[in-house]
Order: structure tokens, then sequence, then C-alpha cells
């Protein structure tokens, strides 16, 4: 009887998981792949520190798993530790603009195919609404450093807004580049247009020039 109850109700949360809407966007390949992907470039990253430096903690920490123990401290650290707002700032923009930076900083994955019709938010100008979320971190973090209302936070903020912007323009150029080439502003015609030669191959000097971007875009 209690099986019975249950498998339905496991059945109807499986099918709202899986469905491309909720599927896509969060999981494969949106908000949880690429926090995995972002855990493993930071303890890569970590690592290879860690060597050059010869940090004791990424390296040594239970060796066994590679010191992926000293991420995980890491996470607990960063989680408990204390949020102080200073007296002067505007708060609500000071609290309120490192959670719009995340999320304006994952949206971009709603364009992009994760394969042939999967994709979260189909649209013919999907280049150019990825483009548009891009540019808008920037923005965030010059309203981050105004709402400090300390003028050395502004100063920084304005050197990292000047910062990702000149790296971005050589991006966006890259990707009009290839948009160009396939003569479509749609990711998934662009993507599906790959399957005989690839882009890097037609467009190297854009390939590298997108490479290098992101590069500096992670520092």
């Amino acid at each position: 009887m209690i099986e019975e109850t249950i498998k339905p109700l496991i059945d109807m949360i499986l099918e709202i998981v899986f469905s491309p809407p909720i599927f896509i966007p969060l999981i494969c390949p949106g908000l949880l792949s690429g926090l995995i992907a972002v855990l493993f470039i930071i303890w890569a990253e970590r690592k290879i520190a860690g060597k050059v430096q010869l940090r004791y903690g990424p390296l040594y920490v239970f060796k066994p798993l590679g010191g992926v123990v000293q991420l995980v401290a890491d996470g607990i650290r960063y989680f408990f530790q204390e949020m102080i707002v200073p007296e002067k700032t505007d708060r609500t923009m000071f609290i309120l603009t490192p959670v719009l930076l995340l999320t304006f900083a994952f949206l971009p994955v709603v364009g992009l195919p994760a394969g042939p019709n999967f994709t979260a938010i189909p649209s013919h100008l999907s280049v150019l609404v990825v483009m548009a979320l891009i540019t808008v971190p920037p923005l965030l973090v010059l309203t981050a450093a105004w709402a400090s209302n300390n003028k050395w936070s502004f100063i920084g903020g304005l050197r990292e807004g000047y910062l990702v912007v000149s790296y971005e323009l050589s991006m966006f150029v890259a990707i009009l580049a290839m948009a160009v080439l396939y003569g479509s502003l749609d990711l998934t015609v662009i993507a599906e247009s790959q399957k005989g030669v690839w882009g890097i191959v037609l467009n190297p000097i854009a390939a590298f020039s997108f490479f290098v971007c992101m590069i500096i875009s992670t520092s």
C-alpha cells in the first residue's frame, strides 16, 4: 500500500526533475554541472599553485585524495565566515549585489545548446542574448563598489570594470566573427553547422582570442 502511494510521487518528481525546462538550466549543462566544473578547476589550480609556491595544504592534506580535503575545509570556512557590513554603506545594494552577480554569471547557460533541440530557452538571437547577459556583471561590480561608500573600493571597482570591458570587447569580436562565418545568431544553428569541420579549424584566430579572454576572465 505504501509502495503504491510512494511510487507515483517518485515518478512525478523524476518527471519534473528530468523535464528539459528544469534539467537543462539546473543540472546539465546548467548550474550543477557548472558548479562541479568550477570546483574541479579550483582544485586543479590550487594543486598547480601549491607545487609552485610549496603550499602544504593543497598537496598533503589527506594525500590519498590529492589534497581535496583542503578544498572542503576552505568551503566550510567561507560558509561560516562573518559577513561584515560597514556603517556607511548602502546596505540593501551592498548585500543584494553579490547575489545578482552570481545569478547573472550563470544566466548565459540558458542560451547554450546542450544538444539538438535541447536548449533551456531557444532563440534565433541566442548569441546576442548571451552577450547581453555577459555585459551585466561588470555593471554590478561597479554597483557593489559604489554601494560600499568607500573611495578606495570605488577605485578598485572602476579598475576591475575597465579590465573586464577590455577583454570582453575582444571576446565579443571573436564571437561575432563566428556568427558571421556561419551566417546565424542562433547558437544551436552554429553548433549544428560544426558537424563536419569545427569552427576552431575554420577560424583559429577567433578561437585563440576567445580562449585567451576566458583565461583572463577567470584570473
